[in-house]
């Protein structure tokens, strides 16, 4: 598992420029609202996401998947978890007559709120789940608005 922060004085491979140009959704992150999904790829792993008082915290389904093949990157505020599961056919000569789970790649994409310290993000792959941690910064946090009614 690997977590890589945007360096944007990196050189783009040729391959890299392809493969992000084909993955493109074609709006950019910056139209979607705080903590709002976007994705890209074959199939999209479920994910949680909640707060607690000092870290956002991002539980994604992910079965089957082996940890060395999930990514997970930072680019702006913008969180990318990205990965494959692999098909593995059993060698027994058995014929699936019904494949319901999910193979191949994924892509999933969150902006994160203004709060989130970006140098201090967490990942474990436990059981199946990979629980993403981002540690909140301090003395800042999401903001409750009281809705009035008029009378």
């Amino acid at each position: 598992m690997n977590i890589t922060l945007w360096n944007p004085l990196k050189e783009k491979s040729i391959a890299e420029r392809i493969d992000e140009f084909l993955n493109e959704d074609f709006l950019p992150a910056r139209l979607f609202s705080e903590m709002t999904p976007f994705s890209n790829g074959n199939w999209k792993p479920s994910v949680d996401i909640y707060e607690d008082k000092k870290h956002i915290i991002l539980k994604v389904d992910a079965p089957g998947i082996s940890p060395d093949r999930i990514d997970i990157k930072v680019d702006g505020k913008v969180l990318t978890i990205s990965g494959e599961r692999e098909f593995e056919k059993e060698k027994d000569g058995k014929d699936y007559h019904i494949i319901e789970s999910h193979y191949g790649k994924f892509s999933r994409s969150f902006r994160l709120p203004d709060y989130a310290d970006l140098e201090n993000i967490k990942a474990n792959y436990k059981k199946g789940v990979l629980r993403i941690e981002v540690k909140k910064k301090k003395g800042e946090s999401a903001k409750t608005i009281k809705v009035s009614t008029e009378k």
